[in-house]
């Protein structure tokens, strides 16, 4: 991937958080919860990734030299 290092940390860090929530995640389902991977904590680490998805779409976009209108966060389903 031909990316500035600012792009490549935010992915790469975001990558890990995902890949953590995911663990978590399968963890629970096979009944197994890890520390920190109950459904409302994982439901946070969610909704902090989703922060951190901002944050690395505004370093991306930056790197581009575009500015656009912040992102919104997603619709709550509850």
């Amino acid at each position: 991937m031909v990316a500035s290092l600012a792009v490549l940390t935010e992915l790469d860090s975001v990558g890990d958080e995902l890949s953590e929530g995911y663990r978590k995640t399968k963890c629970l389902q096979e009944d197994h919860p890890v520390p920190g991977g109950s459904f409302e904590e994982i439901q946070v680490d969610l909704n902090l990734l989703w922060e951190r998805y901002r944050r690395m779409r505004s370093v991306m976009r930056r790197d581009l030299q575009i500015n656009d209108p912040p992102l919104t966060s997603p619709a709550d389903p509850s």
